[in-house]
């Protein structure tokens, strides 16, 4: 799936770079530089190796709710996921499962304002939106409606206007995993 090299993107601890898929030089290379005295070449170990990566359970808790905050944010609500961690010797292995479950899709698109003096561009906005129905359910495509509103909103002479004026409601009660989307201008 697209979203899966997004996601590797989040986790946010890492493990010490390997060579050949085995070896750890650069963790090796820092606690070498670490021993005994220090001098010229111990220094160089330091800054060409690595400290040692320890586990830290609260990454990986951050990790999992960051994964599922980027899934809901691009329409799979009811993904699931989940993390495990295996220990090999002085090594953990986290392993991260995600399953996405159905995506949810925009059904309709409505554009309302409170505001007399917008209400006559809501028809422009409309013909011009690049959402449309059918489109997954993604909160950047959101982003992007909501400075393309700007922009012509300013463009039209509305220059104290800002994206900050645009909510964005979302029902996805009636079932079937659709959303309703209705973008109020303040």
């Amino acid at each position: 799936p697209e979203w899966k090299e997004s996601l590797s993107g989040l986790i946010k601890q890492r493990p010490n770079r390997r060579l050949l898929g085995v070896f750890y030089p650069y963790a090796w290379f820092y606690q070498k530089g670490n021993k005994g005295k220090t001098n010229g070449f111990k220094r160089w170990l330091q800054e060409i190796g690595e400290e040692p990566v320890i586990l830290d359970t609260s990454k990986t808790d951050q990790s999992t709710n960051q994964f599922s905050l980027y899934m809901r944010k691009h329409g799979f609500f009811n993904a699931v996921i989940t993390d495990s961690t295996r220990y090999d010797g002085q090594n953990a292995i986290v392993s991260y499962k995600v399953k996405s479950g159905e995506p949810f899709t925009v059904r309709n698109i409505n554009y309302t304002t409170d505001d007399t003096v917008l209400y006559h561009e809501l028809d422009v906005l409309r013909r011009q939106t690049s959402l449309r129905h059918g489109d997954r359910y993604d909160e950047d495509q959101f982003d992007k409606e909501r400075e393309r509103i700007t922009n012509h909103l300013r463009d039209k002479g509305y220059y104290s206007f800002n994206k900050n004026y645009i909510a964005f409601e979302v029902d996805t009660n009636m079932g079937g995993h659709q959303a309703d989307l209705r973008i109020n201008l303040n």
